[in-house]
This record gives C-alpha cells, structure tokens and sequence, in this order.
C-alpha cells in the first residue's frame, strides 16, 4: 500500500462515518472529491506521475509558488536587508520569465533528478550547460 492509497482509504472510512462525524454536505462533497484523486493517484506508476506533470497540467500552479517565494523573500529582504532587495528587484523578471522556459526545457524526470542528486553527475551538469546555451 502507498501513501495515496492509505489516504484514500482514511477518506472512504471518514465518509462510511460522516453521519456520526456531523459532516456538513460540503464538506462531504470535499471527502469525494479528495477521494477520487487519491484513489487515481494511488494507481500510478513511478513514470506516471512525470507524464502526469509533463502534461502542463500544474505550470500555473508551479509559477504560483515562484510567485510565493519572490513575494516572502521580498518582504523580508524589506525589512531586513535593503542591498538583497535591490538585488532581488534586479532579477526577479528574469526569474519569473525562466520560469517559463523552464518547465519546457527539461522534463519532470530531469527536475527531479537534479533535485534528489543536484549537480553533482556529470549528466545533471551536462544537460543544464546545454540547455542553458
């Protein structure tokens, strides 16, 4: 059993109970919901889940945490340090443009790669030296 499949299956049992829990309708509806995505989430292959984010399905919301971070970094750059938030002004355009590219250049495999193991394989720092030419 994973992890999605475990979650599901605490969603089914809380809905078998939603009469006892005092569930209201929407939040009913919501354990449905939730329910159907971890029930699909839980029959995923490993590859699944890169073709899944390869799709486009979740660029705005990858450029939304972009968003998030630029924001909180600023915020507190504001107040504590004026020469990194001259600096973040400088480069968050570039940023938020790389964001784009990004997300077309190299594959969710690829990001994930560089994630778990960085730049440390000569394959991770060939492919950002060709890509970023």
């Amino acid at each position: 059993m994973n992890g999605y499949q475990f979650t599901a299956d605490c969603y089914k049992s809380l809905l078998k109970r939603s009469e006892q829990e005092k569930l209201t309708p929407q939040e009913i509806e919501s354990l449905k919901q939730k329910l159907k995505v971890f029930k699909s989430l839980a029959s995923f292959e490993e590859d699944d889940k890169f073709i899944a984010f390869d799709s486009g399905m979740f660029n705005e919301i990858f450029r939304g945490y972009i968003d998030y971070i630029l924001h909180d970094l600023m915020d507190d750059y504001k107040e504590n340090d004026s020469a990194k938030a001259k600096a973040l002004e400088l480069v968050e355009k570039d940023i938020k443009n790389g964001s784009y590219y990004i997300l077309e250049d190299y594959s969710a495999k690829e990001a994930q790669d560089v994630y778990m193991n960085g730049f440390k394989t000569q394959k991770n720092r060939d492919m950002a030296k060709c890509k970023s030419r």
